[in-house]
């Protein structure tokens, strides 16, 4: 699927071209071209078969009008880029697996009159945000069906002004929504605007790929996997603006109900238990916080008081003991399981049930996990950093129910954790806080002078001194 040392070295080219005085292209562009053909590495299609139609090459001859063209092209999953130099148009085929299906109401044409306005809705936010990127003339998307090759296409078709090539261009986007609405065949041709497109060459080229094309199938596990990593692309940095909270909330449920299936597929298999424990303990609609809005969840794009309703603490851990039976190698996987962010391990498992119950409140079981889990990973820095919050956290509580002796002990275990190394100064502050509440000024006075010290080694910044040092002063007075 992806070859990662090629991608690697094409990466570091860029850098080493980047710093390069002289060249004869802008590093920017150098940049996106070696970016491309790390794409061109990385993706395959999958789950279509289809011809370079004749005449045409692989790849772009315009990086930036593929970015204004296709604006989506950045989401991962499957997808082929064609470019015919002569009449200046191109070609983008893409799969992408539709979640969700319940809030469609299994009906693809909602699906297609969903693309439709997150389609139009990205251009005008390119238009209004994106130091005017591209203009869509008309300011309307249409959208019809057309059958080709047996199979019902539903169109979409818009001209664009772009700014990046500074020329108008026609674009046209075939989804094929086959009737189980679980799939998502896209065909995106984009070309000079101008009369007669549809009777010329490229266009004709287009509709031969369109009628010509086959779809592969993984098989039940493999595809549970796919279809649960690839699922974020409906809600990527752009169309996540423009989806309603049902759907996210459906696309969560479909999810974890496919990973069950797959777990009954293969009862020794490790990943859909481990991508159940992330589903189960995210306290997000796929990715995105979400609160409480007269009674009904809203989803936001930056940090909120979260809703529990996403969150199945107990299941998550169910999922997790039967995992820890299974004990896998993580090494060995299917190669249609992703990492998100972190590779699969114990350390991330143990960090996403820790982190769960923290947000949770439920601190004195995070505790126990994460403790386990520095047994397990003893060097994961990230685990004791959640451990270290977990201790914090649970400080806080105690403080504000009055047991002093309680949040000094949780705020000393903080401390110990990464003893000899870094220290928040934090830590120290609060500590010295609940002395003077207790009245031991001597150990109030200690942790306020570790606290500067710590302040003045990592150079945390004047005004943090001189804060420490007045607090340090007017305690003396007393």
């Amino acid at each position: 699927m992806a070859n990662k040392n090629l991608v690697k070295r094409i990466l570091i080219l860029a850098i080493f071209l980047m710093t390069i005085t002289v060249t004869a292209c802008e590093p920017e562009e150098i940049l996106l071209k070696l970016l491309e053909r790390a794409y061109y590495s990385e993706n395959r299609l999958i789950h279509i078969s289809i011809s370079k139609p004749q005449g045409w090459q692989l790849g772009s001859k315009n990086m930036l009008q593929i970015r204004s063209d296709f604006p989506f092209f950045r989401s991962n999953g499957d997808f082929a880029i064609f470019s015919h130099s002569s009449s200046r148009s191109s070609i983008f085929v893409s799969y992408k697996p539709i979640l969700g299906i319940s809030y469609f109401s299994a009906d693809t044409k909602k699906v297609a009159e969903w693309f439709r306005e997150a389609h139009l809705t990205i251009y005008k936010k390119y238009k209004e945000e994106m130091e005017k990127w591209l203009t869509v003339v008309g300011d309307s998307v249409d959208l019809y069906t057309r059958e080709i090759g047996g199979k019902t296409f539903y169109v979409v078709k818009n001209e664009i002004f772009s700014n990046v090539v500074k020329e108008n261009r026609a674009i046209y986007i075939f989804l094929h929504i086959p009737e189980d609405v679980k799939s998502l065949y896209m065909f995106c041709f984009s070309t000079l605007a101008g009369k007669g497109i549809e009777e010329e060459k490229p266009f004709q080229d287009l509709l031969a790929m369109v009628k010509g094309y086959k779809t592969n199938h993984l098989e039940p596990y493999d595809e549970a996997l796919y279809r649960n990593s690839a699922k974020l692309w409906m809600a990527n940095h752009e169309y996540h603006l423009y989806m309603d909270v049902k759907w996210h909330k459906a696309i969560m449920d479909e999810a974890i109900e496919e990973l069950k299936k797959a777990a009954t597929l293969r009862p020794n298999g490790w990943e859909p238990h481990y991508l159940l424990i992330m589903e189960y303990s995210s306290r997000y609609f796929l990715g995105y916080p979400t609160i409480l809005v007269e009674g009904k969840p809203k989803v936001v794009t930056d940090i909120s008081p979260f809703s529990p309703e996403p969150i199945n603490a107990d299941a998550a851990i169910e999922e997790f003991k039967f995992l820890t039976r299974l004990n896998p190698d993580f090494k060995e996987r299917s190669k249609w399981i992703f990492g998100r962010n972190l590779e699969p391990s114990f350390g991330v498992v143990y960090i996403t049930i820790g982190r769960m119950l923290n947000k949770l409140k439920r601190y004195d079981e995070a505790i126990i996990y994460l403790q386990e889990g520095l047994k397990t990973v003893p060097t994961d820095s990230v685990i004791e950093g959640e451990l270290q919050f977990a201790y914090r956290d649970r400080a806080k509580t105690k403080v504000e129910k009055g047991n002093y002796d309680g949040a000094i002990e949780d705020l000393k275990s903080s401390i110990a954790i990464k003893e000899n190394r870094t220290i928040e100064y934090r830590d120290y502050q609060t500590l010295a806080e609940i002395y003077i509440k207790k009245g031991m000024k001597k150990e109030a006075l200690e942790a306020f002078s570790k606290a500067l010290e710590i302040v003045k080694k990592e150079k945390w910044g004047e005004e943090v001194e001189n804060n420490l040092e007045t607090k340090i002063k007017e305690l003396r007075k007393q």
